[in-house]
């Protein structure tokens, strides 16, 4: 069963899926609602890309 940690010990390919929105043209928000398995959830967030 997935747990609600931090995006990357799922299924779903978040590099590909972000690339997949960019080239489709999305702009808007992207929200993740986990809970962090590191001491703060600043150090929770290495799995998402820097914004451009």
């Amino acid at each position: 069963m997935p747990r609600r940690t931090e995006p990357g010990a799922g299924r779903i390919d978040f590099p590909a899926l972000f690339t997949a929105m960019q080239a489709d043209g999305y702009k808007g928000w992207i929200a993740a609602e986990y809970l962090p398995t590191t001491r703060s959830s600043t150090d929770s967030l290495t799995w998402r890309p820097e914004p451009a």
